[in-house]
């Protein structure tokens, strides 16, 4: 060798550059690796190149296992035949939009969920690549059903259902709210919440908007509102805070209930319960209150024939009914139910000394102005005297039906005795008859036996002396 030569090239730019682009690449992952939602990068064919750390724990794998592996492998038979992977090719090969989709399935990490996958198409020399974005949205789909079923349960609510920000201001209104005060969804929805609440009674509303302000419920807060005709009309209000997501008081909701029908039975129950005491001062009769079926004793003012209830009771029948009347009486009263006619019956029941009395119970039904019974209104009689009399009566008929049935045989034996006695008699008589008729004819023989003789010996003497005579004699003897 003669000699050599030494060739310097200057790399520091080229360096630099290769620096750049590692510090480049570690700041893309490491920003990729921050970031919540899986991403991953897919081929042509669907095949993972690369994925940020959110993409591996999510299905619970590591990179050399999921490396150049087709993605559609990567979860169960639901997630490999979703659409969306065809989707994503049609947007590779023919470089078009992709618009997300969601698609169901079950990770490792996080169980089973609803997944917004979204892509877009990589630009890059040579093979196509695509990148393809995670976004859990279960809670915004549960968030979204949660409300959809809170919606239809205000909508289909019997009960008005307002909801209003802490100025009072009104922003939602039910269909049972429009039935309550009259006006429409349109017609409320902005406006202040006085709308509905009588001029005297503002200064409430705005006391329960202070209350609310601090977070506090109002329940059951009964009062006096008032429809867009103008009429007024009690309602029964609770009102909760409703808070923001950092726990915030933003407004209230309002449950208002029609209380007119309530206080109109509440009333006639008043009246009731004055009549029944009016009628237990007048009376002397067992007085009672039942409910409409029956199955509860309100009241009962024994008045010392029976014992008086201390409140209301349940256990009515076996306490008062006799239990072999039980079956009639309850008979009855479903019979008088069914038809909402009077109860009436005469039953036996446990006096308060433990006897057993007698009353001839009945009751009357009171109805509600929709014709529905409210309660039954009843009187009971004591007939137990009336009743002993009776039965004293019956024994007695009973008794002297037997002794008639005694006395009848006794004639009818008498009767039986007195036409053999007149049979035997009258053969008596007649045998007597034939006796003296056979005596009166061998008497009657024997007298004609004489007389003919005689009559012989007259002949005799009167042929020598008178022959016409003797001729006239024998005669007489012939016949």
């Amino acid at each position: 060798m003669a000699g050599s030569v030494l060739a310097f090239t200057n790399i520091t730019a080229f360096r630099a550059s290769i620096d750049q682009a590692i510090y480049e690449r570690e700041y893309t992952k490491a920003i990729l690796n921050a970031v919540i939602d899986p991403l991953v990068v897919l081929d042509a064919t669907l095949r993972v190149q690369t994925a940020n750390r959110a993409f591996y724990a999510l299905f619970g794998l590591s990179r050399d296992e999921t490396q150049d592996k087709p993605i559609r492998k990567l979860g169960n038979k639901e997630w490999e035949e979703s659409e969306s992977w065809k989707a994503i090719e049609t947007t590779l090969s023919d470089h078009t939009e992709f618009h997300a989709i969601e698609i169901e399935g079950e990770f490792p990490a996080i169980g089973r969920r609803t997944i917004l996958l979204d892509a877009c198409e990589l630009q890059r020399e040579g093979n196509a690549l695509i990148l393809v974005t995670f976004h859990d949205v279960s809670e915004q789909k549960e968030g979204e059903r949660t409300n959809s079923l809170l919606a239809a349960i205000v909508g289909c609510s019997d009960d008005a259902i307002i909801s209003k920000n802490l100025d009072g201001t009104i922003t939602t209104w039910n269909e049972s709210a429009e039935r309550l005060y009259g006006y429409t969804p349109q017609e409320a929805i902005g406006q202040h919440i006085t709308l509905i609440v009588p001029w005297e009674r503002r200064s409430e509303e705005e006391d329960i908007l202070r209350r609310l302000a601090k977070g506090e419920r109002v329940d059951h807060f009964e009062t006096i509102r008032q429809r867009k005709d103008g009429t007024a009309f009690e309602v029964s209000l609770t009102i909760s805070p409703v808070r923001d997501a950092a726990g915030r008081v933003v407004g209230a909701s309002k449950v208002a209930r029609d209380i007119s029908e309530r206080r109109r039975a509440e009333e006639l129950l008043r009246r009731s319960e004055e009549r029944f005491r009016a009628l237990v001062n007048a009376s002397s009769d067992v007085v009672y209150r039942m409910n409409p079926d029956w199955s509860e004793m309100r009241q009962l003012d024994g008045r010392g024939f029976i014992a008086d209830t201390g409140k209301p009771r349940k256990d009515w029948l076996n306490e008062y009914i006799h239990l072999d009347d039980q079956p009639l009486v309850l008979r009855t009263i479903r019979e008088a139910v069914r038809t909402k006619t009077m109860f009436e019956l005469e039953h036996r029941v446990k006096r308060t000394d433990g006897t057993l009395g007698w009353t001839y119970s009945r009751a009357v039904p009171l109805f509600d102005a929709g014709g529905e019974i409210m309660e039954w209104f009843g009187a009971a009689t004591d007939v137990t005297d009336r009743r002993e009399a009776d039965e004293k009566y019956r024994k007695l008929a009973h008794t002297l039906d037997a002794q008639v049935r005694v006395r009848t045989r006794e004639l009818e034996e008498q009767s039986r005795q007195v036409r053999e006695l007149s049979w035997k008699l009258l053969r008596s008589q007649d045998e007597e008859r034939r006796h003296i008729a056979r005596e009166l004819h061998d008497s009657a023989g024997q007298t004609l036996t004489v007389l003919g003789i005689n009559l012989a010996r007259l002949a005799q003497k009167a042929g020598r002396n008178a022959p016409e005579l003797a001729v006239e004699a024998e005669q007489i003897q012939e016949t």
